[in-house]
């Protein structure tokens, strides 16, 4: 008796679930939903920016690929950076030269003209 081989979805990784192929699996339209993917006006699936999807993962295929992805990148965004006030705590340096030579030396903090050029 020969053994057939199990077929997987390469999206969700599972086997006898629903039809093999994309627009057969329910994860793509979560995937879709969630931002993750997207079909280009061929009708192929991609990545949102046009971009290859990834190589599907054990137990989770192309889904989990992705689903990995994002959570990684969402758990970096804002990594070392503290909570501020808004930008007028922020300093522009500036330098202010004539000949070739530095017309300020390190103390000078501020400069203000009483008339615009």
């Amino acid at each position: 008796m020969a053994v057939t081989p199990e077929h997987k979805c390469f999206v969700c990784d599972k086997a006898n679930v629903h039809r093999l192929g994309v627009h057969n699996c329910p994860d793509v339209r979560v995937l879709i939903d969630e931002g993750l993917a997207a079909y280009t006006p061929e009708g192929r699936l991609m990545r949102p920016d046009g971009g290859a999807l990834p190589r599907g993962v054990l137990g989770g295929g192309v889904a989990k690929a992705l689903r990995d992805e994002h959570a990684s990148s969402s758990t970096l965004k804002g990594k070392g950076q503290e909570e501020c006030d808004p930008p007028p705590h922020m300093a522009t340096i500036v330098g202010l030269q004539s000949h070739g030579r530095d017309l300020f030396d390190d103390n000078v903090y501020g400069v203000s003209s009483l008339s615009a050029m």
